[in-house]
Formats: C-alpha cells, structure tokens, sequence
C-alpha cells in the first residue's frame, strides 16, 4: 500500500458551485501526455528492457530502440 500511496500521484478535481462566471480559463492536461510518451519513449516494451533512465518509483526505461507507441504518436 505505501508502493502505491508514493507512485500515484492521483489527480484533484474540483466541482465548481453552479452559476455564471467571468475570468474562467481550461488547461488541456490531455494533449501533455503524448509528448511525454514520445520524449521518454514510454511503451509497453521499452519499460524495464534495459536501464536507460530510471524513474522515481523504480521502474527503467530504455532509449536503445523506439517504442511502438511513441513510433505511432510521433506518426
């Protein structure tokens, strides 16, 4: 349970009260996250294949040959 209470760094919404407002602004988190597959070649046969990089919670990623989803993302 501490493995995953440290790995996951969950997320935190908000429900806003219901009504009119002004100065509202939307962060698109969404379209983060293929880049950061393509730049750390982050696919299901590169993690833990070799220890290119390591992460913060103990897994391995490996940058000796490109991943099949960040050669599909990159497209």
């Amino acid at each position: 349970m501490r493995e995953l209470v440290y790995a996951d760094k969950g997320g935190l919404i908000l429900f806003p009260e219901p009504g009119c407002f002004n100065n509202v602004y939307q962060v698109d988190f969404s379209s983060m996250y293929p880049s950061i597959i393509i730049n750390y070649n982050i696919s299901g046969e590169t993690i833990n294949s070799c220890e290119d990089l390591k992460t913060e919670i103990g897994h391995k990623v490996c940058f000796k040959e490109r991943g099949i989803v960040p050669e599909a993302l990159s497209g």
